[in-house]
């Protein structure tokens, strides 16, 4: 399965950390991460040698699954 985080601050960090370990493991492949904040995305995406997607359609349409990690008010409106 292709997951990847929407919204990488500091609980999406751990989702991103967590999505590494278990492709380390072989069960799931980390493609990427999204943020508003381009510059973060970049970061994390470099630390886990994944994508850093312009886009939430973009890491949608690379993905089988999401994890959005983002405010609660704007879960929704992502899904």
């Amino acid at each position: 399965m292709r997951v990847a985080v929407i919204g990488v601050g500091s609980l999406g960090r751990e989702h991103a950390r967590i999505y590494a370990e278990l492709a380390a493991s072989g069960l799931v492949q980390f493609v990427g991460v999204y943020d508003v904040i381009a510059d973060t995305a970049r970061k994390i995406a470099q630390k886990y040698r994944v994508q850093a997607f312009t886009s939430v359609a973009e890491a949608a349409a690379a993905s089988d699954g999401l994890s959005i990690v983002t405010p609660t008010a704007i879960h929704y409106g992502l899904a």
